[in-house]
């Protein structure tokens, strides 16, 4: 899994992208995020996830359609 990363930061929404890899692994790490989000005292409005062509075995060099990340969108709390 990749850092999260600001995309936008308006002044009263903030944007976020968050890569993941592997799908169901990946799912305890983001709830900690999204807490951790929470934490700072963001308010979750939506998450938008990211689906794509995603690389399944390097050993097949096979792919499939799954998630690929998560676009998070928070409101500044004032």
């Amino acid at each position: 899994m990749s850092e999260p990363k600001m995309k936008h930061d308006g002044p009263s929404l903030r944007i976020y992208y968050y890569p993941i890899e592997s799908f169901e692994e990946d799912l305890p790490a983001f709830g900690e995020y999204l807490d951790s989000l929470e934490d700072a005292g963001e308010e979750m409005v939506s998450v938008v996830t990211n689906t794509g062509l995603v690389g399944s075995s390097f050993l097949l060099g096979s792919s499939f359609q799954g998630v690929k990340g998560f676009a998070v969108v928070t409101r500044k709390r004032r």
